[in-house]
């Protein structure tokens, strides 16, 4: 299948999220047109504020109001040469599994439904989907080692058993992994009918600076806002929230990257691909910005006050190193097909200092 190219035309919808306003940005910065969908004319807003006037004539939006109806996306996937799915929202307010898996599953069957009607002249389409869509969580003692082989078949299997009950952080789980299955199994059912073909992207823990509207730092998306609290508030530097195991982690701005290689590379056609940089423990980002402190104090914002800076936790500097790291995730294919190139985590951590605390946060 060939590769979509600058100059095309890319759907992109949940166009006002974390990392889809960065996928925006990186293609219009490229040279594609870009045609967003949004919840309602007030989100796109905001974009508009970003795009318009620099990308006259490249960046357009439609409405897409509810992505379970069965025909949400017909017009917006008309004239478009690729699709970046995107929308799938997640926060520990999730009370029931329907609240999450339904829009998970019927927005992704839906979109692809929509282009084999009204696309046909379509070549790729790349989903969002997760980690949570392949990582289990068995016994952290024991070493293991992830990769786009694997699925997440125990949170789909806690949900059936528990309901609401399995926690929000599971029913998200099983929506991605749920969501994505259904996609490749659309893609395989429908062989025959289709032009296009599929590729899926599954980021670790997305961190990094924002470009999307958000009020206020409690309105961070969620994982953002797991980071801001432990390593931002000054109450949060306990030592057991330092040792805590945690997460993999990858900038937001490699992830929109990620995503448009995905779209650009013929190699990337029906294959999925793991994304992530490293490990870690919260107490690893706390000694990461004090480490970096003192370089860079000169090019913080003016209005981040000495005593601002001076209340960061510190947690108990190098007690992450004891932390237990038995989960890997094998990268190598996405770094092989895609050629992704990741920042380091100091520049993640200095560009979202001085983002979040440069807003008053």
């Amino acid at each position: 299948m060939p590769a979509i190219q600058p100059g095309d035309k890319v759907l992109v919808s949940g166009a006002n999220g974390f990392i889809a306003v960065w996928v925006l940005q990186t293609l219009l910065e490229k040279g594609y047109s870009v045609r967003g969908t949004v919840r309602s004319a007030a989100k796109a807003a905001h974009l508009d504020s970003l795009f318009k006037a620099k990308y006259a004539g490249k960046w357009e939006w439609v409405v897409v109001a509810d992505i379970t109806q069965e025909d949400a996306f017909d017009e917006a996937v008309k004239s478009v040469d690729g699709i970046l799915h995107m929308a799938s929202p997640f926060n520990y307010e999730i009370t029931s599994p329907e609240a999450a898996i339904q829009p998970a599953v019927q927005g992704t069957v839906g979109i692809l439904k929509s282009a084999t009607k009204f696309g046909p002249q379509i070549k790729r389409i790349v989903i969002t989907s997760s980690i949570a869509a392949i990582l289990e969580i068995g016994d952290m003692s024991v070493p293991r080692t992830f990769t786009e082989e694997d699925w997440n078949n125990q949170a789909p299997a806690l949900v059936e058993a528990h309901g609401a009950g399995a926690g929000p952080l599971v029913i998200y789980c099983a929506s991605k992994m749920l969501a994505e299955k259904a996609a490749w199994d659309y893609l395989k059912d429908n062989k025959g009918r289709i032009a296009w073909d599929l590729t899926t992207v599954n980021p670790s823990f997305v961190l990094g600076p924002i470009l999307h509207e958000v009020k206020s730092a409690e309105a961070l998306n969620q994982s953002a806002l797991d980071w801001y609290r432990a390593v931002l508030t000054p109450d949060s530097s306990d030592e057991k929230l330092a040792r805590e195991p945690s997460n993999s982690y990858v900038d937001v701005r490699d992830v929109a990257t990620a995503h448009v290689l995905a779209l650009e590379t013929e190699a990337a056609g029906g294959e999925r691909f793991l994304i992530s940089r490293s490990f870690y423990v919260y107490q690893d980002w706390l000694d990461v910005i004090q480490n970096i402190l003192p370089s860079i104090q000169g090019t913080l914002p003016a209005n981040i006050s000495a005593s601002r800076l001076a209340a960061l936790p510190k947690g108990v500097r190098g007690a992450g190193k004891a932390a237990v790291r038995s989960i890997e995730f094998d990268v190598r294919k996405a770094d092989k097909v895609l050629g992704i190139k990741y920042r380091s985590v100091e520049e993640t951590a200095e560009d979202s200092l001085k983002d979040y605390l440069g807003r008053g946060w």
